[in-house]
């Protein structure tokens, strides 16, 4: 697509988020998502970030916006595919047991709001990630 768009820093942010879920698919991961969402929440930028996202990606003209669905569309096939690893299943069977001991249906109904949460803003969590200092 050829927009002739001027390049900030921004659009170079949203093609390094892109280029980092497409290089590294391991970042569509349900449990490395879980993480990046815990982590960003604790240091309180996942709500900051997501706002960026979606203003950036939406500063673009339509053709961006056609391009994103399709990218999406397949990151999500990635991320439910994740699901039925043996290790998650194993992780999210005692999460289940754990939480509907602890709390109840609430808790649960809460969990599966994060799994959607998570699935619909996974390259601004994947953002919050790269931001995040470890050390």
């Amino acid at each position: 697509i050829n927009n002739n768009i001027i390049i900030n820093n921004d659009y170079l942010d949203l093609l390094k988020v892109f280029k980092n879920l497409s290089v590294n698919p391991d970042y569509l991961d349900i449990q490395v998502l879980m993480l990046s969402k815990l982590a960003a929440e604790k240091s309180r930028n996942l709500n900051e970030d997501t706002k960026w996202f979606t203003d950036t990606l939406s500063s673009l003209k339509e053709g961006f916006h056609d391009l994103f669905k399709d990218f999406d569309v397949n990151a999500n096939k990635v991320i439910k595919m994740s699901f039925f690893k043996p290790d998650f299943v194993l992780f999210y069977a005692k999460l289940l047991i754990k939480y509907s001991l602890l709390s109840g249906v609430q808790s649960i109904l809460k969990l599966k709001k994060d799994f959607a949460f998570i699935q619909n803003n996974d390259e601004a969590i994947t953002y919050s990630g790269m931001k995040l200092d470890l050390c």
